[in-house]
C-alpha cells in the first residue's frame, strides 16, 4: 500500500515497495533494430520524449501498479484489454526492469509479444485518431502523442529526451546488452 512521503508546492508525493515512480518500456525488435514506444509531452515548457511512467498514487497497491496504471494513462487507456496479461507478466514472469535507486524509480522493459503486436504498432495510430482534435480529453493524460522511434533515433535525439528518458536510453542499452545500432530511424506503421 502507497505510503506519504511529502507535500510540495501543495501535491501529496507517495511511495510503494521502495518507490516513488513507475513505468513500463514497452519495446520490438524488427531487422536486427530495437523500437520503443515513446510520448511526447510537455517538460520543462518544451515537447520531449518520454517513456510511458509517472508517480506513485495514493491508491497503488504496489509497484507493478504504479507502472501498469501510469503507462496506460499515457496511453491514452488503449491498453485496458492487455492489463491483466501484463500484470500477470509482471508478477509471475517477472521482465527484465530499470531501476534508478537516487530517484527511486523502476520501469520495465515489456518485450511485446506476436499476439498482442497489431494492438500496439497501432497504438499511436489510434491515440492520433481519438485525441487529435482535444489531446487533454483524459485528466491524466499528458501525451501529445505516441511514437515507435527506434533506440538509435533516440540516441541521435538525446537533446529531445527528458532528463529521465536520457538516463533510461543509457540503462536500456546495458540492459538489452546492445552497442549503438548503425541505422535507421522512425518504423513507419
Amino acid at each position: 500500500m502507497a505510503t506519504f512521503v511529502k507535500k510540495q508546492g501543495g501535491k501529496n508525493y507517495y511511495q510503494v515497495d521502495g518507490y516513488r515512480a513507475g513505468g513500463i518500456i514497452p519495446y520490438f525488435t524488427h531487422n536486427k533494430k530495437y523500437y520503443i514506444l515513446v510520448n511526447k509531452e510537455f517538460r520543462a515548457k518544451k515537447l520531449k520524449y518520454h517513456f510511458l511512467g509517472g508517480k506513485v498514487d495514493l491508491k497503488d497497491k504496489s509497484i507493478h501498479e504504479t507502472a501498469l496504471r501510469e503507462g496506460n494513462e499515457e496511453c491514452g487507456f488503449l491498453i485496458n484489454p492487455l492489463l491483466p496479461k501484463l500484470y500477470r507478466k509482471l508478477l509471475f514472469d517477472k521482465p527484465p526492469f530499470i531501476k534508478i535507486t537516487k530517484s527511486k524509480y523502476i520501469s520495465y522493459l515489456i518485450n511485446i509479444e506476436d499476439s498482442d503486436i497489431n494492438l500496439w504498432l497501432n497504438l499511436p495510430i489510434l491515440f492520433k485518431r481519438i485525441f487529435k482534435n482535444d489531446s487533454y480529453v483524459l485528466k491524466h493524460n499528458e501525451s501529445i502523442n505516441l511514437q515507435w522511434i527506434s533506440l538509435l533515433e533516440l540516441e541521435k535525439n538525446l537533446e529531445q529526451l527528458s532528463y529521465l528518458g536520457k538516463i533510461l536510453i543509457l540503462k536500456l542499452k546495458q540492459r538489452l546488452n546492445i552497442a549503438s545500432e548503425t541505422e535507421d530511424t522512425f518504423l513507419d506503421v
